[in-house]
């Protein structure tokens, strides 16, 4: 699957593979400025929509193959719904 079209989800899957936190993916890509004026919840509900958009979980899948295949550490993933892969 090539890059995703929309920008945000696209940067959103590049840091959630990186870090492993979906929360702190989302402010990475929000930014600090942006992310503090929103409700905690609100911010942890947002990342969990992007977490679980199906065009995003693929795209992690994806990222996360051509990290293994780098050698790259791999974060440890919280189990999730959508995911019954090991990560």
């Amino acid at each position: 699957m090539p890059t995703l079209t929309n920008d945000r989800q696209e940067q959103f899957a590049q840091h959630y593979a990186r870090l492993g936190n979906a929360t702190h993916a989302l402010r990475a890509v929000l930014g600090n400025e942006r992310a503090e004026r929103m409700q905690p919840h609100s911010l942890r509900a947002r990342a969990n929509e992007l977490k679980n958009n199906y065009k995003v979980v693929e795209r992690v899948d994806e990222i996360l193959t051509e990290m293994r295949e780098r050698g790259e550490v791999i974060p440890h993933f919280r189990p999730t719904t959508w995911s019954n892969k090991k990560a």
